[in-house]
C-alpha cells in the first residue's frame, strides 16, 4: 500500500512538471521597422533657441500611416517623444543659433513606450551637424552682402534704361544708363564694405519652431513595434 502511494505521488509531480514546462504563447505580434526608414512628422511642441531649456520636451506626431504591405505598424498621429538635448546660442560674426533634439521613444498602437533611436533626416532648417537652425555665419552673411551689392548695380542700371526710355524715343537712355551704371559701382562698394564691417560684430539669428512644422526623421536603428 505504501509503494502504491509513492507511485501515485511521483505521477502527480511529473504531471505538474510537464504542465509547467509547456511553452507560453504571448498574444502579441510585432512588425519590424528597419534602420534607414524615413518618416514624415510634424511638431507638437514649441521650441525657441532664446527661451527653450535643455531637457524640455519636444514631441512630434506622424503625419501618415506607416505600413508594411497591408499590415499597419504605426497609424497617422502616433506620438514620438523627444527632448531638447543642446542649444547653441547665436553669437557674433553672424553665427546663428541652433537647437538639438533627441528622439528616443515612440508610442505603439498598443500604448507601449518603445525605446527608439531616431535622427533628423531633412527639413528646411537643418544645420550641417544635425541641429535645427539656419546654419548662418560670417561666410554666408558675406555671400549675401555680395549678392545684395550685385542687385544694387543691376537695379541702378535698369533704372537708367527705363528712365531714359520715357522721353525723346528713348535716346536719353544712352546717356543716363552709362552714368547710372558707373555710379552704381561705388554705391554697391560702399554698401558691401559697410555691411561686411557690421556683420563682424552682429549676432546671428535665433531659431524658432512652431507647432505643426514638418520634419523628416530617420530610424538610426531598427525596431520591432507591437501591433496588437
Amino acid at each position: 500500500m505504501k509503494k502504491i502511494f509513492q507511485i501515485l505521488c511521483m505521477i502527480t509531480v511529473m504531471s505538474s512538471i510537464s504542465v509547467s514546462a509547456a511553452p507560453l504563447k504571448a498574444d502579441i505580434s510585432s512588425e519590424h521597422i528597419p534602420a534607414g526608414t524615413v518618416i514624415a512628422v510634424k511638431t507638437v511642441d514649441f521650441a525657441d533657441s532664446s527661451k527653450t531649456q535643455i531637457y524640455d520636451r519636444f514631441n512630434v506626431v506622424t503625419i501618415a500611416d506607416i505600413v508594411a504591405g497591408e499590415k499597419m505598424i504605426l497609424p497617422k498621429g502616433s506620438v514620438i517623444r523627444g527632448s531638447i538635448r543642446a542649444i547653441k546660442p547665436k553669437k557674433m560674426l553672424s553665427r546663428d543659433a541652433a537647437v538639438y533634439v533627441k528622439f528616443d521613444h515612440l508610442v505603439s498602437p498598443t500604448g507601449d513606450q518603445i525605446p527608439v533611436s531616431l535622427a533628423i533626416h531633412s527639413t528646411d532648417i537643418l544645420t550641417q551637424d544635425g541641429g535645427l537652425g539656419y546654419d548662418g555665419n560670417y561666410k554666408t552673411a558675406s555671400k549675401q552682402n555680395v549678392n545684395n551689392a550685385g542687385k544694387i548695380i543691376k537695379n541702378m542700371t535698369k533704372w537708367g534704361i527705363t528712365t531714359g526710355e520715357k522721353a525723346w524715343n528713348g535716346w536719353p537712355k544712352y546717356v543716363i544708363t552709362p552714368f547710372s551704371s558707373l555710379l552704381s559701382v561705388p554705391t554697391a562698394g560702399l554698401y558691401l564694405i559697410g555691411d561686411e564691417i557690421v556683420d563682424l560684430f552682429k549676432k546671428g539669428n535665433d531659431i524658432t519652431l512652431n507647432q505643426g512644422e514638418s520634419i523628416n526623421l530617420m530610424f538610426v536603428e531598427g525596431v520591432d513595434v507591437p501591433t496588437h
